[in-house]
């Protein structure tokens, strides 16, 4: 029994040792990579970033990963987040963790929130988008980086997988990157690095405007070289530039070549924008100018051509009319009154015979506008309100004149006052019926002509047409 003990003993003895020797490894390797990423402590100078920081980054699951806004000349860093379970709408830290002081895994800012650090790094949970904004009380100033990270699981790989560049069209004076990256797995390898040249020299030894920016991370599967050309010349655009990806697998080191390539202006294409544009302008120019002209003076224009038949004509008095129109109105309210004054002696001195005002006053007018009716080449209705004495009446008279005159009548026309309500016009039998807005008395001369105008175009032709009447002086 002695032996069997002392075997299992043993055999525990071993296992405990183990996992204190990989949890001392690891924690070396965590302190190794803080103080190697751990920002510069701020300064109260100007607002600016102190380290370049990556805009893409990548972390094998369950790994940690650094995230940085080195900065300086700031009173605040504040950093934000988002991915599918935020709904991609950014939030404040601690993000989706509630409780990060029961939380050994949650998400840790150091270094006066310059560096957040993701210990254990979740696919679900920590792959996404993260920003720090970086705010100056003093000034108000703020500036901001955005970083994605991509949280993979790992896989063995027996050979880096290269994530090859692809050319970019770019102009001189401008910027341009080329991203290039590999995937080395989970293999424990020596020689991860991917790296850019021309020809056989290193980009960084050839011209100082030439930026290599790495990213090679313990526990990261992937490693990433970006190369920035500043401030591209046109001899830049005739340079190969080679993507190396070095590892220790037994095969040949893949080599990926960009170029950079000028952005072409179509000159056909500036041509035609150059000819088209000016007709566009002039024909719009045109459509404005004739919209605007219409509407000040389209009905003027209309009546002097109709008039002269030039546009068709106007419509005709036959043998049995001795009016040009009959004006039907609540003689009962003065304020009708007064604006069936003022169109019948208006029409009357363009020419126009008007029949107005009727023996008999009050109820039972309407008994007299018989034979008047039949007289009259078309009938003004000026408009009243439903509930009014005589809307009964008058509603009884529009609908048989309308069924009993329409064809022998040119046209029914309806004025209503402004600001109307519970019209009678809107409960007649017929709806098509011309209405026209009585101008008012405050109106301008111009307002008032224009509104003349239209109600001519459904006259007859006056007795006497003077080319030169008032009405017509502002055509």
């Amino acid at each position: 029994m002695c032996p069997a003990v002392n075997y299992n003993v043993s055999k525990l003895f071993d296992r405990i040792s183990l996992r204190i020797l990989t949890f001392l490894a690891v924690l070396l390797m965590y302190n190794i990579g803080f103080v190697m990423n751990i920002c510069q402590p701020p300064t109260k100078d100007f607002l600016h970033f102190t380290k370049n920081i990556t805009d893409l980054d990548h972390v094998r699951a369950r790994q940690f990963v650094y995230l940085d806004c080195c900065a300086s000349g700031y009173d605040t860093i504040t950093w934000y987040f988002k991915n599918n379970n935020t709904k991609y709408s950014w939030k404040e830290f601690p993000f989706l963790y509630q409780e990060c002081e029961h939380n050994d895994e949650c998400p840790t800012l150091f270094s006066e929130n310059q560096t957040l650090l993701i210990l254990k790094a979740t696919v679900g949970y920590d792959n996404g988008s993260y920003i720090c904004v970086a705010h100056n009380s003093s000034t108000g100033q703020n500036i901001s980086h955005l970083e994605d990270l991509l949280v993979s699981d790992c896989v063995e790989r027996p050979k880096p997988e290269p994530i090859p560049p692809s050319d970019v069209i770019t102009n001189i004076g401008q910027n341009a990157t080329f991203h290039c990256a590999a995937d080395f797995g989970c293999k424990s390898s020596f020689t991860r690095d991917v790296s850019w040249y021309i020809g056989t020299v290193e980009v960084q030894d050839v011209s100082t405007r030439y930026i290599v920016t790495k990213e090679n991370r313990d526990y990261n599967p992937v490693v990433q070289a970006n190369l920035t050309v500043l401030n591209v010349q046109q001899s830049d655009f005739g340079v190969t530039f080679s993507c190396w990806v070095s590892s220790d697998s037994d095969i040949d080191t893949p080599k990926f070549s960009v170029k950079l390539r000028q952005e072409v202006i179509n000159v056909m294409n500036i041509k035609v924008i150059l000819i088209i544009l000016p007709c566009v302008v002039f024909i719009l120019f045109i459509a404005g100018t004739t919209k605007a002209v219409h509407s000040v003076y389209g009905p003027h224009i209309n009546f002097y051509c109709k008039s002269r038949g030039l546009l068709g004509g106007l419509p005709k008095m036959s043998n049995n009319h001795r009016y040009h129109a009959l004006v039907v109105h609540d003689d009962s309210r003065n304020e009708d009154n007064d604006i069936a004054d003022h169109i019948t002696s208006t029409l009357e001195r363009e020419g126009y015979k008007i029949c107005n005002r009727i023996e008999g006053f009050g109820r039972g007018v309407f008994s007299h506008f018989g034979g008047y009716l039949e007289q009259s080449a078309s009938v003004i209705i000026l408009d009243m309100e439903s509930d009014s004495d005589d809307s009964n009446t008058f509603r009884v008279f529009i609908e048989s004149s309308l069924r009993n005159m329409a064809d022998s009548l040119v046209g029914f026309t309806v004025i209503q006052r402004k600001g109307m309500e519970n019209s009678m016009m809107d409960s007649v039998e017929y709806k098509g019926l011309k209405r026209l807005q009585w101008p008012g008395s405050e109106s301008s001369d111009r307002r008032r002509q224009k509104f003349y105008k239209q109600l001519q175009l459904r006259l007859p032709k006056p007795v006497k047409l003077d080319e030169r009447t008032p009405l017509l002086q502002n055509v």
